[in-house]
């Protein structure tokens, strides 16, 4: 079997079997594994430009080969302009703002499909769906004009007057101008300086568009009087014949006509009459109607007079001539346009009429507004298409027409030509025909930005390319506005060279997001603007401190300090933390801290004393001012008042006092029974009634723990074990062995015995058994044997050699603990195997065991009774002598032998050395410790002695067993009879 089968493990496999006869194999299997498709490579989101080509990829990995199906989401896919290339990817040709969508890249084979999806953003430039239309509006009058722009993502539309470098924002009012939301401008109360082109430009991330519209102001002094376009001519006519002198006068308002004969007003009677055109019309002529006649031409904005003559003849000899037929005029040549101006001239040209080759020539007329002068003839009969006007005033406005002549007269005027203006004389003299070339070919894309990259935190590098050639590219004007404020006023920087490619914009704010955008130029033509790109100026230090910084006494060594960010215009970057300099009379302390706690506890201060806080912020780029000092001491605060407490119920009082008078009885109670029972459990200890004072009031000062009774049936042939590692005489005791420390295992001295009547002992004849420290071997104790040793309890002196108390000073002889602890030594087994080591106050040790028959222990481990082998004690001369006792006053029990002895004891198991601890601050008689020495030393018992320096003595020999020492500077043993004592260099340890 195989697991986790990978493609590596694909292909033929047999099974062999061979034994020593031969071999057989099966027919190769096939495996072949089969991979679940997967990604090699996602297609990722895609932003394009409208018209530009885009490629989704989508590598894809399995086997067998998976199949790839490209889909759209959300609506269908571009016929035509879509199709999978041989990689498998999307390509999509020339793609529409309404290819935007979700495209779909689905993988699939016999194991399992997948799919990935990627996002196609298409950005469109700018396009005008309402242009500005051109706008001639009177003086004072309301001037609107319309600019509706679509795109994706939508561009801002904004406003500005040729020349002027204010940007006009939909939503916002600029004094006389305003701007709607939906991107209508409006001027109220048109001045004549308003008049000009008004320039609606739309711009976004993709590019940008421009559309233009002329605004002209018109007053009754710069609205030119009327014109005539067909005037009287010189005529010659018979007596009492008709003659028709026309007048037709156009303007705006429209004129009415008035006539004049040498220059008296003409009203109409019998034979004359005025038509509604103004043509004047003369019956049954006569010869005083001979003379000049002037037809005018009046208006609002002025007036215009043409002139002609009539002239009667009586003979029939006379040379007659009429006026031409208008049908014979030329045809009138073309508006004129401006060339060139300077301070005094004007170049004007014009286009013949058709037919011009029977012209005669061509008449040019101009009307200033500045000077108010009416129509003046500039020149008549021009043979060529263009005229120099000269003597002309600087800085006036001209506006001219030019009419066609031929040998039948005069046709009626051009349209009227656009106002030009002679230069002033601290200008440059522009030619009006560059400017309008100039806004032809900066209508179109000219700049587009390509870049830019913040190089400190004041300054960003801007680069563009020239996507034309520079012949009206002036320069260039960089427009820049903060994003962070949502405003749409832009700075501008000029960049005065055509053939530059980019440009470093200083004095910006630290840490600020901006737009850029750029604007050709020439002359005071603005072309359309490059598309617009955002950028973040770098991070820098805070350029202010922290603010609002108060301090609030907590108690006299503590105060509470508050403080505020500094104002985010100074920040200048990502606020990171505060620094906090607390400053004393000798000591200087620095704390940082972050963002998230403007606050700080200043602790441990000295009381009433006085200090100064600074606080500065930091940011990645570093660390700002600091704050001015601020006096802090730590005076304490005025007191505040409490706040109200409502009153206690006095139920809960009542309550709280009845549970505490309960629980006080219940205690008193428990204790008092706790005693009786402690005094009921000492009451049953058998002990001697010289030795009731020793015993200790609680069972934790005593080491015998209650195991039920020790008594056992005398029948049974059971023993006892016991676990040494569980008795302790401290409170949370180790259980474990502990490594011996300045201990000495004091065995049990079996003194010399006195015989007496059993009636002087009460023993009941029980068996009792005494666990040893070896939980495998158990010691037993015949009745006769517990009788001596309670006979050598009762009979022990309790007075020194002088008769006086003796009194145990153990302080004298105990020195401090070695600093390497002995070596463990085995114990030597007694039959009496209890020890006494006491170093508690007090302690005492087990009450005498009754009486029990004698029992031996074979090699098996096996307990056999042995009455008539009862043990062997030596005589009384060979035992060593008894050690004297002393109750817990001081005082002797006996007086026959001298030494001393201490109550304060504690009780061991033999073997268990580890267990036996030094006795401290005990008095002890060094005369009693000298006999013990040399009783010990005299007797035919084997002694041994063991010194500090751990040499071993050999003496006499111990009685019944041998004698062992341990490493240990003092000791003292305690059985229920007797007492051992060591000092500092010499420990001299008798076993039983």
């Amino acid at each position: 079997m195989i697991r986790e089968v990978k493609p590596s493990d694909e292909g033929r496999y047999q099974c062999v079997a061979q034994n020593i006869v031969g071999v057989k194999e099966t027919s190769p299997a096939s495996l072949t594994v089969h991979v679940k498709p997967f990604f090699s490579k996602e297609p990722s989101d895609v932003t394009a430009v409208a018209d530009s080509s885009i490629e989704l990829e989508c590598k894809v990995g399995g086997d067998p080969t998976p199949k790839i199906l490209w889909r759209r989401d959300d609506g269908k896919m571009p016929v035509g302009r879509a199709r999978i290339t041989d990689e498998k990817n999307l390509r999509i040709d020339r793609v529409q703002p309404e290819d935007e969508g979700v495209y779909i890249c689905d993988a699939s084979n016999l194991v399992g499909a997948i799919t990935a999806r990627a996002t196609l953003t298409v950005h469109s430039s700018p396009e005008f769906t309402t242009k500005p239309q051109d706008e001639t509006v009177s003086l004072n009058g309301l001037a609107k004009f319309d600019c509706v722009a679509r795109g994706n993502p939508p561009p801002s539309v904004f406003w500005t007057k040729e020349g002027s470098q204010l940007l006009m924002f939909p939503g916002n009012s600029y004094g006389r101008m305003a701007v709607s939301q939906d991107g209508r401008l409006t001027i109220h109360g048109v001045l004549r300086e308003d008049s000009g082109f008004i320039v609606c430009s739309a711009l976004s991330v993709a590019g940008s568009a421009t559309a233009r519209a002329f605004l002209q102001v018109r007053s009754v002094g710069d609205v030119p009087p009327p014109i005539i376009e067909v005037g009287p001519a010189n005529q010659t006519l018979p007596l009492h014949s008709v003659t028709t002198l026309p007048c037709q006068a156009s303007g705006d308002p429209k004129p009415r006509v008035k006539w004049l004969k040498n220059g008296s007003a003409i009203s109409p009677r019998n034979r004359v009459t005025i038509f509604d055109n103004g043509t004047l019309q003369i019956d049954d002529l006569e010869s005083s109607d001979s003379g000049l006649y002037t037809c005018t031409a009046i208006s609002e904005s002025g007036e215009s007079s043409w002139a002609g003559s009539l002239s009667v003849e009586k003979g029939p000899s006379a040379e007659l001539h009429r006026s031409p037929d208008p049908s014979a005029f030329p045809r009138p040549p073309s508006s004129p346009r401006l060339l060139n101006a300077t301070q005094s001239s004007l170049t004007v040209a014009w286009d013949p009429p058709p037919g011009a080759n029977t012209l005669i020539g061509y008449t040019l007329e101009y009307y200033s507004p500045d000077l108010q002068t009416g129509w003046v003839v500039a020149a008549h009969r021009v043979s060529g298409h263009s005229l120099l006007v000269k003597d002309l005033k600087p800085d006036t406005r001209y506006m001219f027409i030019v009419r066609a002549e031929n040998s039948f007269g005069l046709s009626v005027p051009s349209n009227i030509s656009g106002t030009g203006r002679t230069l002033s004389k601290d200008s440059r003299a522009v030619a009006p025909q560059q400017l309008d070339e100039a806004r032809t070919r900066l209508g179109t894309k000219v700049l587009s930005l390509m870049e830019l990259g913040a190089t400190s935190s004041t300054s960003v590098r801007v680069t563009w390319e020239v996507l034309t050639g520079d012949e009206y590219l002036e320069g260039v004007y960089v427009r820049f506005r903060e994003l962070s404020g949502g405003s749409h006023m832009y700075n501008m920087v000029t960049v005065m060279n055509a053939g530059a490619t980019q440009y470093t914009v200083s004095n910006l704010r630290k840490f600020t997001k901006y737009e850029f955008f750029l604007v050709p130029f020439f002359k005071s033509v603005e072309g359309q603007p490059s598309n617009t790109k955002i950028v973040q100026t770098l991070e820098d230090v805070p350029s202010a401190s922290p603010t609002s910084i108060t301090p609030e006494v907590i108690n006299s060594t503590a105060i509470l300090l508050r403080w505020s960010p500094p104002p985010p215009q100074h920040i200048n970057g990502i606020l990171l933390g505060y620094r906090v300099v607390l400053r004393g009379n000798n000591s200087l302390s620095e704390s940082h801290l972050n963002t998230t706690t403007p606050s700080l506890t200043l602790a441990r201060l000295s009381p009433l004393a006085g200090y100064s806080v600074r606080i500065c912020g930091y940011t990645r780029a570093g660390q700002g001012p600091y704050s001015p000092d601020v006096p802090v001491t730590t005076a304490e605060p005025a007191s505040r008042p409490r706040a109200y407490t409502p009153s206690t119920p006095t139920w809960l009082l009542v309550v709280t006092a009845g549970s505490a008078l309960v629980l006080g009885l219940t205690c008193t109670v428990a204790l008092y029974l706790r005693r009786r029972q402690l005094t009921k459990e000492l009451g049953h200890l058998s002990v001697s009634g010289n030795e009731v004072s020793l015993l200790q009031s609680t069972n934790k000062d005593t080491l015998w723990i209650d195991r039920g009774g020790w008594t056992k049936d005398v029948t049974q042939g059971d023993y006892a074990e016991v676990d040494t590692r569980g008795l302790t005489t401290f409170i949370n005791g180790r259980r474990d062995q502990p490594t011996p420390y300045a201990t000495t295992t004091l065995l049990n001295r079996r003194p010399a015995p006195e015989l007496v009547p059993l009636s002087e002992t009460k023993i009941e004849e029980e068996p009792s058994i005494i666990p040893t420290n070896n939980s495998d071997t158990a010691m037993y104790y015949g009745a006769e044997e517990q009788k001596v040793i309670m006979k050598d309890k009762i009979n022990q002196p309790k007075f020194n050699s002088a008769g006086n108390v003796a009194t145990c000073n153990w302080s004298e002889f105990l020195p401090p603990p070695p600093d390497h602890p002995p070596p463990h030594m085995r114990a030597a087994r007694s039959i009496n195997q209890d020890v006494c080591v006491s170093p508690g106050v007090n302690r005492r040790c087990p009450p005498p065991l009754p009486p029990a028959r004698n029992y031996w222990v074979d090699s098996n481990n096996s307990i056999a009774s042995e009455p008539a082998r009862a043990k062997h004690y030596p005589p009384p001369n060979q035992r060593p002598p008894p050690i004297p006792r002393y109750n817990n006053m001081g005082q002797s029990q006996s007086s026959n032998s001298s030494g001393s002895s201490c109550p304060y004891h504690r009780c061991h198991k033999a073997q268990n050395d580890e267990n036996a601890s030094l006795l401290y601050r005990q008095p002890i008689n060094d005369e009693a410790y000298s006999q013990s020495k040399d009783k010990c030393v005299q007797s035919t018992l084997n002694c041994r002695s063991y010194r500090h320096n751990q040499e071993y003595d050999y003496g006499g020999p111990c009685w019944n067993e041998d004698c062992s020492s341990h490493a240990s500077d003092t000791g003292c043993s305690c059985s229920e009879s007797s007492c051992l004592y060591s000092e500092a260099n010499a420990a001299e340890i008798c076993a039983n």
